[in-house]
């Protein structure tokens, strides 16, 4: 597979990004939340969304550099189309669902307000993201990105092992879908968390990924990839 490491790096860089995520999930298992939240690689797990950026650019400069010198109209479009096709769908789909969801439990005003949170995360984001004490992220990952797409071997053999190529594959499906873990984590009631041991927060922790996991790949299966098929024709 042509760069099936870097395809693997993407199923990583989803579950990294999750785990940023997750994490809030286990307030309220004594101790355990205050100790997880002291890893500093979890606190940044938002930069690996650039870490996506800078990869999709490779890419598309590899797959497309060639068409770009006779790029015309129907090739254009003809790329858009793969593009809203392989993302789409799913998003649709989660869009849908959230909406249900949150406007069942808060209210059609909470919605109002949620989308107005989103916007100010949004910038909050771009800000966080290019200031100078993140920029160092930026050549980090383009120099990870052009090793693994040049490199061959112990660790690009262990991207390329099939699960972790199966992981990058379902990747968008992981960020799509593990909000809705989170949410299922947040509503167990703080008093029941509050009687578990200390142990049982990183096999929650760690039962949260795997779900996520799990939807991602049946989503992966029966939304992304039949609804690309069908919508491309292919």
């Amino acid at each position: 597979m042509v760069f099936g490491s870097l395809t693997a790096m993407r199923g990583v860089a989803a579950l990294l990004v999750a785990f940023f995520h997750l994490r809030y999930g286990v307030i309220g298992v004594p101790l355990f939340d205050l100790y997880i939240f002291q890893f500093r690689f979890g606190n940044r797990g938002y930069l690996w969304v650039d870490f996506f950026f800078i990869l999709s650019g490779f890419i598309l400069a590899y797959r497309y550099g060639d068409a770009c010198s006779k790029l015309n109209l129907r090739g254009y479009g003809h790329f858009v189309w793969q593009r809203v096709a392989r993302i789409w769908p799913l998003n649709v789909v989660t869009v849908l669902i959230a909406i249900v969801y949150l406007g069942s439990k808060y209210g059609p005003s909470y919605l109002r307000r949620d989308a107005i949170a989103a916007a100010i995360f949004c910038a909050i984001f771009v800000v966080f993201t290019y200031t100078t004490y993140d920029f160092y992220f930026v050549p980090l990952a383009a120099g990870l990105i052009l090793c693994l797409s040049l490199a061959q071997g112990p660790f690009t053999r262990v991207l390329e092992w099939r699960p972790m190529v199966l992981l990058g594959e379902i990747s968008f499906s992981i960020y799509m879908l593990h909000g809705f873990v989170l949410w299922l984590c947040q509503d167990i009631p703080a008093s029941f968390k509050a009687g578990l041991p200390f142990w049982t927060g990183a096999l929650w922790l760690l039962a949260a990924h795997l779900l996520v996991i799990g939807l991602s790949y049946l989503s992966f299966k029966f939304i992304e990839r039949p609804a690309h098929r069908a919508l491309t024709g292919r």
